[in-house]
């Protein structure tokens, strides 16, 4: 009977212990996928970072991310890809826009509003 007893304590330990050993290879496992997925966070977030640092548009900040991506899947660093991205991609970054700047010149009949004054002194 002290046999039985050993036998069925060695085969419920190894049972116990293969259970375990599932159990900590399906953590490993999981662990392993929540570090990828970590990893890709961590790697938009400094794409996204780079191209705004860049100049690149909020509304194009999107389609920068996508581009700059595809370069990171072909083995370049994030910041790299989104440095990349916005050389080559001109249309994502902001437009300086030039505010014409008016000046009235001259001084008693050559002013430039010296017509404008006339016509409303008369009134």
């Amino acid at each position: 009977m002290d046999n039985e007893e050993t036998v069925r304590e060695e085969i419920t330990g190894g049972v116990e212990e293969a259970a375990a050993d599932e159990k900590k290879a399906a953590d490993e496992e999981a662990y392993k996928t929540e570090i990828e997925a970590l990893k890709k966070e961590l790697a938009a977030a400094q794409i996204r970072t780079e191209l705004l640092l860049a100049g690149v548009l909020r509304e194009k900040l999107d389609e920068g991310a996508a581009l700059a991506e595809g370069l990171c899947a072909a083995g370049k660093t994030p910041i790299e890809a989104a440095i990349e991205t916005a050389e080559n991609y001109p249309h994502l970054k902001a437009v300086k826009q030039e505010i014409p700047q008016f000046a009235a010149g001259g001084s008693g009949a050559l002013d430039g509003f010296a017509a404008i004054r006339r016509i409303f002194a008369g009134r």
